[in-house]
């Protein structure tokens, strides 16, 4: 075992776990681990610095940390020795600590961490690994607590622990000598007013839809209006989130559910506490609707429910029955161009179900008026698919297309090369200038600084430009029958199983989907998407990034 670095490929990994938290301190924890390789004699490569910004280190779904073990497992491995600045940055949880280390010692990459002394060439480095792992979860564990146990205490003296429903606001709260205190709820008069207009029109007889495109229509402002996670309007999911919140009738309830994580997906899922261990309160003075019309609102609500969901004989029926699920061939494939939003299936018969723009049903904010038989859109559009990449599975067409595909990444990439070459050009004239300045004798620390920033920037679009390069390689020719066999298998796959069809369909769609609108000149429905031919499909995943927007080209045309 040795400390030199100065052969081996280092990769650094940095990671915070809160958006609240600075960015700049993955710089930091970069810069640290950047130093400590410089000085056993190594350097690090900017292309195998890996990150991950407001990701918590109690799950391995992280895009840097899946980056990093790519080039740990890669056959040609690209990572010889890994550093972070302690374990934690890695991985809080104990088990997937010690995957991770099997994963290190198989791939023989070392690991070492800067401030907590770990080194996976150590004589005790499992014990050492293993210890470290079981403190870091722990940690976990009982930051959760004390978090908790501030958040009770925070609710029990009258203040807000979060979770602001719509019509209320909350308000500071301070010592006479300016110290913050918390923030309490009180009522904002103006969402009130929407609230109990909502609870009105429920009880009216108005459904959820239809109270939905009332206030859209009267362009009244939804709950995360001018916030991050602004939507497009009211839809009836959100009405129906207010007329169940009980919160309206002054009756809070704190601490109601924990987030368990799933250990072997890594996604969290919702569970209902013990009772024993729910704080509920009575806040009369924030009573936005009255018991009486809230009694009545939730009695509408549950025969409504009982009538969409129960059979006379009690038995569920409908999207009640366990383990239902949608079985409508292009659902999510389609989506207005009108509005951008996914066509959604209605009717309860073979002869009415149709699709329909989803914000102009829920929302009333898209005008298309489109509705497309669900079983004529399944024939149809299947059959013009299928013929459409049958077609297209000849030898002169595939070779032209592997042509056109390699004219596409030559220009693409000679563009990007065009970029980054010049913007390297001007951050080599900055390291110059730099240079120049500390050789003149003004060689201060923070200028010094300044010039290792530069020169890591510089590495960085170097490294770019060599990918770029490394891209414009000879695109391969698929064989006639390869695209053949990729297109039977499709074929049976969508004749067998509607869902795993629905996934091999989108993955034959530039995009996954195609556009649907109404020619009110024909009175025809036109739908239209961007196919991939048969045995390209693995060659694309590098196409320049188009969003979710359906390409106006098509190599079906419309259908």
């Amino acid at each position: 075992m040795t400390d030199g670095l100065g052969e081996q490929r280092c990769a650094v990994y940095a990671r915070f776990s809160c958006d609240r938290q600075r960015e700049a301190s993955i710089e930091d924890q970069v810069l640290r681990c950047r130093q400590y390789v410089e000085a056993r004699g190594g350097a690090v490569d900017p292309s195998l610095v890996f990150t991950d910004f407001a990701i918590s280190g109690a799950t391995m779904d992280r895009p840097g940390f899946e980056a990093l073990l790519k080039q740990v497992q890669a056959k040609q491995r690209g990572v010889d020795v890994l550093v972070v600045e302690d374990l934690s940055r890695l991985t809080r949880d104990f088990a997937d600590a010690g995957t991770l280390f099997k994963q290190l010692k198989y791939a023989g990459v070392r690991m070492m961490g800067v401030g907590d002394g770990i080194d996976t060439d150590g004589r005790s480095a499992k014990l050492m690994f293993g210890v470290k792992a079981l403190i870091s979860d722990m940690y976990r564990d009982d930051l959760a607590d004390k978090t908790l146990r501030g958040l009770k205490g925070r609710v029990l003296a009258g203040f807000s622990a979060g979770g602001l429903a719509f019509g209320y606001q909350t308000v500071a709260e301070t010592t006479p000598d300016g110290r913050a205190v918390g923030s309490r709820l009180e009522i904002h008069e103006e969402r009130a007013a929407i609230v109990r207009r909502i609870f009105d029109l429920y009880l009216s007889g108005r459904s959820l839809a239809v109270i939905a495109q009332t206030l859209n229509d009267e362009k009244v402002p939804q709950p995360r209006a001018k916030t991050r996670h602004a939507c497009r309007g009211w839809v009836a999911g959100t009405v129906r989130s207010i007329l169940h919140n009980d919160r309206y009738t002054g009756a809070w309830t704190y601490n109601q559910r924990e987030w368990i994580r799933d250990p072997m997906t890594g996604k969290k899922h919702p569970r209902m506490r013990p009772e024993k261990d729910i704080i509920r309160t009575d806040h009369p003075e924030l009573r936005i609707v009255d018991p009486a019309m809230w009694q009545a609102v939730q009695d509408r609500l549950t025969g409504v429910r009982d009538y969409y969901t129960k059979s006379a004989d009690g038995s569920p029926k409908g999207r009640a029955v366990p383990g239902r699920k949608t079985t409508y061939l292009l659902s999510g494939l389609l989506v207005c161009e009108e509005c951008g939003a996914p066509l959604i299936v209605v009717g309860t018969t073979p002869k009415t179900r149709a699709y329909r723009c989803g914000d102009h049903l829920k929302r009333g904010t898209c005008k298309s008026l489109v509705a497309l038989r669900e079983g004529v859109a399944k024939e149809r559009i299947l059959n013009a698919i299928l013929e459409e990449l049958e077609k297209h599975a000849t030898a002169a067409y595939l070779k032209d297309r592997a042509e056109r595909r390699r004219k596409e990444l030559a220009i693409e990439m000679s563009g990007v090369i065009r970029e980054r070459t010049k913007k390297l050009e001007d951050l080599e004239k900055k390291i110059a200038n730099f240079m120049a300045f500390i050789g003149a004798g003004n060689g201060t620390a923070s200028v010094a600084a300044m010039l290792k920033d530069l020169e890591r920037e510089a590495a960085r679009e170097r490294a770019a430009i060599r990918r770029a390069q490394a891209a414009e390689a000879p695109v391969q020719v698929p064989t006639v029958e390869a695209a053949l066999a990729e297109l039977q298998n499709l074929q049976e796959l969508v004749a067998s199983d509607p869902l795993g069809g629905r996934e091999a369909l989108r993955a034959c769609l530039r995009g996954g989907r195609m556009s649907v609108k109404l020619d009110r000149s024909s009175n025809q429905i036109l739908v239209r998407g961007e196919l991939i031919p048969m045995g390209f499909r693995a060659e694309f995943p590098n196409d320049i990034k188009r969003g979710n927007r359906v390409s106006c080209s098509s190599s079906g045309g419309w259908i």
